[in-house]
């Protein structure tokens, strides 16, 4: 999971969903990240954004707190909150 969501930050990909439902286990026991809805471009983890989306209970409090946050640091909170 972490080298996953690593990967899509270095692409500059912030998921802004992850929680156990968009995790799944391929044939060869891979895990893959699904459910790309709400993703979204950055520049880097000190773009921030304004507005709610994910999952509540797997979303970073700044989020629920409808505050200005970085995307890639709420995808951090939540994959520490997965794990």
């Amino acid at each position: 999971l972490i080298k996953g969501v690593a990967y899509l930050h270095k692409s500059c990909i912030a998921h802004r969903d992850i929680k156990p439902e968009n995790l799944v286990v391929d044939r060869e026991f891979c895990l893959k990240i699904i459910d790309f809805d709400v993703a979204m471009r950055v520049k880097d983890e000190n773009d921030v954004v304004e507005g709610q989306c994910g999952t509540k209970g797997w979303m970073a409090p700044e989020i629920e707190e409808k505050s200005m946050y970085s995307p890639i640091k709420a995808d951090r909170w939540s994959t520490g909150r997965v794990l």
